[in-house]
Parts: structure tokens; C-alpha cells; sequence
């Protein structure tokens, strides 16, 4: 919706890499600390556009608070504030909001999200740092010059980069102005960051240095109101340095919503030339009644009934407005996002069968690799695990779902109401709770991507193993082959991409119906061109998995010999399982890997002539 400044809108899903640039004034440390931020998750970012932000005559109340707050801080004075409250409330609008109303004292921002892959807690801290040197040269300077010197900085644990990127250089520039005193640091949706112990980290790191006084900044910090972050932030040395401010789901907010609502029609209605009067005073208010308090309802409601398609405004106001008699309004609502729910399995219904299988698969891909590399990286010889962007459109992407461009853009066109798309390569989700929905079964039920879509994907990975092994070209000992060429660099991420998802589906879904043919998979073919590691989230999840499959089984001698090698060397512990069966089987490692920060797995051939039977073979 071009022009729409809402209210609410965090997360996105497809961002293509080269969308946000940033000239780096300095050298090459600062070109170090870029590589090692995410320019996308800034408040300004092109990837963001048009990013979220409250509708004029809603939510000032909040932003008068925060934004006096700002005004009146002093070391004495609570350096930090907690915009807390459930999901679809606008906090990330008003955080948008507030970034733009405080520009001139903001310092930087980073609005977290797990649909995006702009999650990673150790991108953080460096991202901030960035930020905050394109604003102070004399700091960007001496940053310059403190990486440089020390390029491992950025890799170190997240307490280390804040001292080393923000409290040591600070206080060295103690007595120089560098223009940075009481400027303000946002963080949306902490909740979104990957790890309930690193969200709960990051919350000690900064609580101890607004205590201390060790960096010269104001933080406000966005979430919902997950236990473990109530938690944390209820410890008495946080609570006595946080300001607290509560958004609810509330009737209260049903004026605000009205203006919302009767301007965005009024603004549909001029550009499709509908009729007037319309719409009906009372229909808005009907609508009013059904978002019970929430804005993301009206902003969802607004997109569908804005559809450059159907281009009939009044026939889709009145499909919304027949879905109040499938939802309990007011008071007797089961769920605060009931409503919203409603609407979100609507969307579904109506989108054709084969665009919405297709759909539903990129969504899950897209939870299944947060995280991909450049294929440029490749070509310059960079180690394949390292996770770096989010997923943009690439040909090896679409090749994994077998799917044309044009399957994709209209895919995801279906789903105009829940997602905005700028152009082929940067489609976002409208609304965190919007894969939040399509991940509990019990709400989106049939479109759930854990239930029949991850039996589809994982069916569609098997079948596109075969396909990447039997590529046209001579075989020199690898497939997919070295890269040395365009389509080499494409075929080996594909076989990247590939394996990744295969072991991160693993990882995830119930894959039981899929257990006799996993259980003939020949899992060698996890071996046959170097992957580097593969992060994974959660090993736990892993091990359970492939056990209950019968895929998975400790293996003792290789265990008693990392044990060995682990009192010897100090090197980080490792569990070792053997993963298939028969000739097929391989042998993983799980370890915790410093460089990436996150438990890895390394695969390795069980049998090195084994595997040179399979190569011989294919």
C-alpha cells in the first residue's frame, strides 16, 4: 500500500542483499564491523521501506512519554526504558516512529526479526557500533584503528564485543567531544533475537552499563512480554535503571482505531472511484468491534480490502464484515488474536489451491534458512557456513522448489494481504504474528507449514538430491563441481541450500509419514562436496528427531576418542552419531564452533571407500 504509514508492521521474509548500501568513512576495520552487522535491520533501511510507523492522531500519548524521556535523561535518571506489551499492540510502530521523530539524538537502531534472519545476537553490538561511527567520526576513527589492530574483536562473546566496541572506546574519548552523549539506542523486538539465554544476555549487558554509566546512551528496548524476559528485567539491579511502559490489547483504543480505519478507506474509496458514501459509518465501527483493540486486525483488514485486482472495495469490506459472526467479539474472546486468526485463515481459503501450496513451501523455506551466503562469498573463497544475509530470490533458491519466477511473484502475490512486496526481491511479512500463526497448528490447522507442507518439502529435497547429483558435466571427484564458473557457483549453492534445509527439516517437523523413505536415503550424499558446518539451532530438537525415525545412534568409539582429544587439546566437547544405515550412513559430529558462535554440525563419510563407490556410481 504505497504511502501507508501504519502502526504496527515488524518482520519481513525475502531481502535482497544489495538493497540497503552505506558508504564506510575509514579504513579497514570499519569495513570489518560492517561485514559483521546487519545494515537491513536499521530503522532507514531501503529494506524496511516503507517501514511501520504510527498514524497521525494515534499511539501519541506513547510517544510524547518516550520522547519527553529522552528530553529530561541524566545519569542520575533511569537510562533505560522497557516498551513491553503482546503481540500486534504497535510497539515497532512506535519504535519507527519514534526513530524518526528523534532523529537528530538518535544514535542507531536494529529492529530484530526472525522472519528476516536479522536474529543473530552477534550481529548486535556490531551493528550498533556501526551505526554509531557513520554518526561520530572522532569515534569512527578511533574504532578504525581498535579493529584494525585487533580484527578478533568481532568475534568474541557478546560481553566482550560491548566492552571492547563501546565501553573502552568511550572512555578513552572521555575528554574529546564526540557528539554522542545521551543519544538514544533502539532495539525492537528483542523476543526476536535467537536464543532465550542471548535475549537475556543482551538485557545483563546493558542493564550493568546503564548502572555504571560506562556508555554515554539512552536504550529503548521492544518486546513482548515473553516469562523469561519479565524475568530478567524484574531483577532488582535492572529494575532500578528501567523505566517500564505497558502496551495492551484494549477497548480504550478503539478511537484511535476508528481514525485509522475511516482515513485508509477514505484513501482506497479516491483512488477506485468508489461510490460514495463509503463506507458506511457503521461499518467502520463494526470493524472497530472485530479488532477488539488491536491494530494489526485494522491494518490486516485494510490490505485485503485494498486489492489492485479485484479492485472492489465494497464486496471485500463486506467479506471481512461476514467474519464477524465467525469470532467472539469484546469480552467473551477466547484468544487476543482470535480475530486476527479468523482473518489470516480467510486470506488462505481464498488463495487457488497450487498458488498456496507453492506459498506455504517458500514460507517454510524461508523459516528453514534464515541465513544464506552470498553467492559472491563463494566465489571469493569464503567458508559456505557462515551465515551472512537473508534469503534473497535467487535462481539456486527457486531451483529448490522447482518453481519460475513468475510461480514465485504470483505465489506470493495471493498473499498481498499478509505481506508486502516492493518488487521481485523483497517480499515481507506484514506482521510477526503471521508466521507465529502459521507455526501452531492448533490455530491454522490445514496451513500449518508443519504438517502436510513439510511432508511436500521434504518428498521435494529427496527428489532434488537425485537431480543435483546427476548434473550434466564431467565428473572430476565432487558434486556438485568446485566452483570455477557462474553456473559451478550456482550449482554448488544449490547443493548448499539444499543440505541445509534437508538437515534444518530434520531438525524441525514431524517427519514420521516420510520414515520409510528417509530411512532409504542415502545419506552419503551429504559427503560429496565440502560444506564447511552446518549451524543449527537446536540440537536437542536434532537428536529427538532422528532417533524417533530411527535414523540416529550414538557412536561410542568416536565418542571415547573426542573425549580423549578434548582433555588433550582443551578443545571444545563433541558428540558423535552415526545418521543411516547399510552403505548409506555417515558419521556427524555436533560441537559448539567459537567462530559462528552456535552449535554446528560437521558431516564426514563413514567409509572413505564407500564413498568412492557412490561417486563411481553416479
Amino acid at each position: 500500500m504505497n504511502g501507508a504509514h501504519d502502526f504496527l508492521v515488524t518482520n519481513s521474509t525475502f531481502i535482497d542483499q544489495s538493497t540497503h548500501v552505506t558508504t564506510i568513512v575509514g579504513g579497514l576495520g570499519l569495513g570489518r564491523l560492517r561485514a559483521r552487522s546487519i545494515p537491513e535491520a536499521s530503522h532507514d533501511s531501503s529494506a524496511r521501506y516503507p517501514p511501520p510507523s504510527c498514524h497521525p492522531g494515534t499511539r501519541e500519548h506513547y510517544i510524547k512519554s518516550i520522547t519527553e524521556w529522552t528530553a529530561s535523561a541524566t545519569s542520575m535518571s533511569p537510562l533505560i526504558l522497557w516498551l513491553k506489551g503482546p503481540a500486534g499492540v504497535g510497539k515497532s510502530a512506535i519504535a519507527q516512529t519514534c526513530a524518526e521523530v528523534l532523529e537528530e539524538k538518535l544514535g542507531a537502531s536494529f529492529f530484530l526479526s526472525r522472519a528476516n534472519g536479522w536474529d543473530d545476537p552477534r550481529r548486535l553490538f556490531t551493528s550498533i557500533a556501526y551505526q554509531l561511527a557513520m554518526k561520530s567520526k572522532v569515534y569512527g576513527d578511533l574504532l578504525d584503528e581498535l579493529i584494525h589492530r585487533d580484527p578478533t574483536i568481532l568475534e568474541k562473546s557478546m560481553p566482550s564485543q560491548f566492552r571492547e566496541l563501546l565501553v573502552t572506546p568511550f572512555h578513552a574519548l572521555t575528554s574529546e567531544p564526540h557528539g554522542l552523549s545521551h543519544c538514544l539506542i533502539i532495539i525492537d523486538g528483542l523476543d526476536e533475537c535467537a536464543g532465550i539465554q542471548a535475549q537475556q544476555d543482551i538485557i545483563n549487558i546493558i542493564g550493568r552499563s546503564a548502572r555504571e554509566n560506562s556508555t554515554p546512551f539512552l536504550w529503548l528496548i521492544c518486546s513482548r512480554l515473553e516469562p523469561h524476559l519479565v524475568a530478567t528485567f524484574s531483577k532488582p539491579e535492572i529494575q532500578t535503571a528501567t523505566l517500564e511502559i505497558e502496551l495492551t490489547i484494549s477497548r480504550h483504543l478503539d478511537r484511535e482505531i476508528s481514525i485509522f480505519l475511516t482515513d485508509q478507506l477514505a484513501e482506497i474509496a479516491k483512488r477506485y472511484g468508489v461510490k460514495q458514501p463509503w463506507p458506511a459509518h457503521e461499518d467502520v465501527w463494526r470493524l472497530v468491534e472485530l479488532a477488539a483493540g488491536l491494530f494489526a486486525y485494522a491494518y490486516t483488514v485494510v490490505r485485503f480490502i485494498d486489492d489492485e485486482e479485484s479492485k472492489e472495495p465494497p464486496d471485500r469490506l463486506a467479506t471481512v464484515l461476514a467474519l464477524r459472526h465467525h469470532v467472539r467479539l469484546g469480552c467473551h474472546i477466547n484468544h487476543p488474536l482470535d480475530a486476527l486468526h479468523s482473518l489470516y485463515t480467510f486470506v488462505l481459503t481464498r488463495v487457488p489451491r497450487k498458488s498456496l501450496t507453492d506459498a506455504l513451501q517458500i514460507l517454510l523455506v524461508n523459516r528453514l534458512l534464515p541465513h544464506l551466503v552470498k553467492e559472491d562469498a563463494m566465489e571469493e573463497g569464503f567458508p559456505l557456513a557462515v551465515p551472512s544475509i537473508p534469503i534473497p530470490v535467487t535462481t539456486g533458491y527457486l531451483d529448490l522448489l522447482d518453481l519460475t519466477d513468475e510461480a514465485f511473484e504470483h505465489s506470493l502475490r495471493c498473499l498481498h494481504a499478509v505481506t508486502t512486496t516492493e518488487d521481485a526481491t523483497n517480499t515481507r511479512f506484514c506482521h510477526a504474528s503471521f508466521l507465529d500463526f502459521l507455526e501452531d497448528q492448533s490455530r491454522s490447522k490445514e496451513f500449518c507449514i508443519w504438517s502436510d507442507t513439510s511432508v511436500v518439502l521434504c518428498n521435494k529435497l529427496l527428489d532434488k538430491f537425485d537431480e543435483v547429483y546427476m548434473a550434466k558435466g564431467p565428473f572430476r571427484g565432487t558434486y556438485p563441481r568446485i566452483p570455477g564458473s557462474r553456473k559451478d557457483t550456482h550449482l554448488t549453492s544449490l547443493y548448499y541450500h539444499l543440505s541445509r534445509a534437508f538437515i534444518s527439516l530434520l531438525e524441525l517437523a514431524d517427519l514420521n509419514v516420510c520414515r520409510t523413505r528417509l530411512k532409504a536415503f542415502d545419506f552419503r550424499k551429504l559427503c560429496l562436496a565440502p560444506l564447511g558446518y552446518l549451524s543449527i539451532r537446536r540440537v536437542d530438537k536434532f537428536i529427538e528427531n532422528t532417533q524417533k525415525l530411527g535414523l540416529l545412534q550414538a557412536c561410542p568409539s568416536r565418542n571415547f576418542k573426542n573425549l580423549l582429544l578434548t582433555k588433550v587439546s582443551r578443545r571444545p566437547k563433541c558428540h558423535s552419531y552415526v545418521i543411516g544405515s547399510g552403505e548409506g550412513k555417515i558419521l556427524i559430529t555436533v560441537s559448539y564452533n567459537r567462530e559462528i558462535g552456535s552449535e554446528v554440525i560437521e558431516v564426514e563419510p563413514w567409509s572413505v571407500k564407500g564413498l568412492e563407490r557412490l561417486k563411481t556410481r553416479l
